[in-house]
Formats: C-alpha cells, sequence, structure tokens
C-alpha cells in the first residue's frame, strides 16, 4: 500500500487510499497493537475495485508517529479524534466504517459526529457504554494483560497471537507479532490506566444516536470478545442477527478473508447508494 501523512491535533496519520475517485467508500480502523497493513489481503481484493478504500494507521500504531504527549493523546477519545480529523480532511463521503476489535471502541467514541458515514461493519466489537463495560464483554483469557504492558515477555506475545486467529500460519503469527512490536509501548500503558480509571465515552449510545444500520461480526472459534454480549442492546443491528463465522477466530478477516468479503459485499449493497 503507498501512504500518504496528515497532521492531526495529536500526532501525524498515515493512511493508504485506493480508488480515490469512486462515489462510494470504505473505511478500515484496524485493532490495537496493530496496523493498516492488517487489511492487505482484503483491500487488494479485485471485488472490491469498485470503492474508495482508506486505511489509517491510528495514533502510535504502523507508520502513523508516536504521541509526545502520550498521557493525552492516547486517550480513547483522542484516537478517535485523530480518526474524524483524517476523514474530514480527506472529505470523504457517503461511506461505512470497517472496525476491528479496539478499533470498534476508537470508532464508537465520536460516532455520533462521523455525519456522512452510512453503517458500521464491526469484527469482534468490544463497544462500551451505560451498563455495559470491559467485564461484561472480555472473555476471561490468560494472556489478555499483553494489550496493556508496555513489555510483556516474548512467549506470552506469541501466546496472544496465536489466540487472535483460527490459523496456525507462522507467517501470518510472525506478521501480527511485527505489528504488535512496532506499536508505542506507552500506547498501551495508556491504554490500561484508560481501561482502570474508566475513561471511555458511551460508545454504544453514540453509535444508537446515529440511527445507522450495525454489522456485527464474531468467530466461530473467538476467544477475546462475548459473541452475545450485545444481544440486549437496541442497536440497528443489519439483517437482525451477529453474524458468526465458522472456522474463524476474532479477526475474522484474516481466517476467512472470501467470507468477510461476501459480507461486507452485502453490507455495502444495502447501505451505500450511488
Amino acid at each position: 500500500m503507498i501512504y500518504h501523512f496528515l497532521r492531526t491535533t495529536h500526532t501525524e496519520i498515515a493512511y493508504a487510499r485506493k480508488n480515490k475517485n469512486s462515489s462510494k467508500s470504505i473505511i478500515f480502523v484496524h485493532p490495537s497493537s496493530a496496523c493498516s497493513e492488517i487489511w492487505s489481503e482484503i483491500v487488494n481484493n479485485d471485488q472490491l475495485k469498485s470503492y474508495d478504500l482508506i486505511c489509517i494507521d491510528t495514533p502510535g500504531h504502523g507508520k502513523s508517529a508516536h504521541c509526545l504527549n502520550p498521557q493525552q493523546d492516547y486517550q480513547l477519545e483522542s484516537l478517535s479524534s485523530s480518526i474524524l480529523e483524517v476523514i474530514n480532511a480527506l472529505e470523504v463521503k457517503n461511506y461505512i466504517i470497517v472496525a476491528a476489535s479496539l478499533g470498534t471502541n476508537i470508532i464508537g467514541e465520536t460516532a455520533h459526529l462521523l455525519k456522512d458515514c452510512k453503517g458500521f461493519f464491526l469484527i469482534g466489537p468490544t463497544l462500551v457504554g451505560g451498563a455495559i463495560e470491559p467485564e461484561h464483554i472480555l472473555l476471561p483469557f490468560k494472556y489478555a494483560g499483553v494489550l496493556l504492558e508496555a513489555q510483556p515477555e516474548d512467549a506470552h506475545i506469541d501466546a496472544y497471537m496465536s489466540h487472535l486467529v483460527n490459523s496456525s500460519d507462522q507467517s501470518l503469527l510472525n506478521q501480527l507479532k511485527k505489528y504488535y512490536l512496532q506499536t508505542d509501548p506507552k500506547f498501551r500503558e495508556r491504554l490500561a490506566s484508560s481501561i482502570g480509571n474508566k475513561q471511555w465515552n458511551d460508545e454504544l449510545g453514540n453509535i444508537k444516536r446515529t440511527e445507522k444500520k450495525v454489522a456485527m461480526l464474531y468467530g466461530e472459534d473467538e476467544k477475546i470478545s462475548r459473541p452475545d454480549a450485545f444481544l440486549t442492546t437496541d442497536l440497528h443491528q443489519w439483517q437482525n442477527k451477529i453474524h458468526v463465522v465458522k472456522k474463524a477466530g476474532h479477526l475474522i478477516h484474516l481466517d476467512q478473508p472470501e467470507v468477510f468479503i461476501q459480507l461486507l459485499l452485502q453490507f455495502t449493497d444495502d447501505i451505500l447508494v450511488e
């Protein structure tokens, strides 16, 4: 992917874009301690060539700069505002958001301000808000602390990566580990304190206020978040159900890219108009 850079309030943000002149856009937001390269197989698929595809590296991740003021700039709301600034600067209209894991929280923080967003396509969502807090969403997981530690043990990183996907492909696991290690360690420290201090907005409420359709996708072999966590919420769920993908873990687009693309195309056909 070819990257471009934009200066935002909090740091310089990297993003990649394909098919800029399309009238329908898809914006991709990666999980915690990953980067936009995690979407490469998806955005390079010819089935999506009619869409304007934008992949953003959140602050401290991938090719985006590390923040000079971690305490302020790595708050969830600050991360979200950086994404919002990029979308506004690029003047994207008629788009949906695809987000995975913590990326869903980042989008949820300011979802109600995404005025031209037509829908949300969420992978392994971990949204919080109202009575729903992290302990209601996350499954018991021995290596969950890897996402909250600046420098965890190498073996723990490996174990965590093996639980993100159903695949045992070592090259994929090595790639995920590479993304993790290139992320600013101060981001994970700040995330830990944010969660400990309950520093988040009503993400579920913000998405609900948009009155836009929400697709929620989980892997059948999910080990990170609970597929039943949002059954009692009154979000405008696409097709009135939570989608469970067979032979897939937390990051279903890596385990089952073709199934993921077909669901995404169905969603865009339903949601995006010329």
